[in-house]
């Protein structure tokens, strides 16, 4: 019964060992985000001055589509917040086994006799030895169980703060991509039509025939229209009627 106690301890140590690289990873990954946040605001704030001056020439068009393209998306941010909300689920059962058996060390000499009440030990062991081992074993697991706890509630804490600064990233990403696609409308994005341009109508037809490709056209439009449902409503009309007209 020596055996599996110290057994206990040695999971313990190993997923207090675990969560401490979760945690550094975390955070290192929160900061990435929060700098991510702030240069998305830097770029925005840069376009909303680009687009006041009248001239718009090819190249800050193409500069504008470039970034449209490389701005994040709502669906991808959706997808992890989706897997984030498993992770704490996951974080918070973990959190509740680690205080039951924080409980169950709150009284060492009484759980010390239990234990080796139950164990069946022989008449002939040392009892005072048994219990003087056990007793450090269990003390150093509640100590580890003090660390274990410590260290879930910092990654508990870090991970609601990422998927906080994640739907602001993705929400000032959806509203720049909507500002950019409102004046790249009015302005020259697309370089003038050469051989290269030929050279690539292959690659361009494999993905027009790829169903994933529609299936994400498909997610990011539904998702476009539960955002702004009435100017949808106002462009299918207006098609309408001139298909009509």
């Amino acid at each position: 019964f020596m055996q599996k106690q110290f057994d206990m301890n040695i999971k313990l140590g190993k997923m207090l060992e675990d969560i401490t690289a979760q945690e550094a990873k975390m955070t290192e990954k929160l900061e990435q985000k929060k700098s991510r946040l702030k240069l998305l605001e830097e770029e925005f704030a840069l376009v909303q001055e680009q687009v006041k001056y009248p001239i718009h020439t090819e190249t800050i068009g193409l500069a504008l589509l470039e970034q449209r393209q490389a701005l994040p998306s709502m669906l991808n941010y959706r997808r992890e917040s989706a897997q984030r909300q498993v992770q704490i689920g996951e974080i918070r059962s973990t959190q509740i086994n680690l205080d039951r058996q924080r409980r169950e060390l709150a009284d060492l000499d009484q759980l010390v006799k239990r234990v080796i009440e139950s164990s069946g030990v022989s008449p002939d062991a040392d009892i005072e030895y048994l219990t003087a081992e056990l007793r450090r074993l269990l003390a150093d697991r509640r100590d580890v169980l003090k660390k274990l706890q410590t260290g879930y509630q910092r990654f508990f804490k870090n991970i609601q703060s990422l998927e906080f600064i994640e739907q602001e990233v993705a929400t000032k990403a959806e509203d720049l991509a909507q500002f950019l696609d409102g004046h790249m409308l009015w302005m020259r994005s697309a370089k003038s039509i050469g051989l290269d341009d030929f050279q690539k109508v292959p690659e361009a037809l494999g993905w027009i025939i790829n169903p994933h490709n529609w299936l994400q056209v498909a997610q990011d439009s539904g998702y476009s229209f539960r955002r702004n449902p009435v100017t949808w409503l106002i462009g299918m009309v207006i098609a309408g009627f001139l298909i009509g007209f």
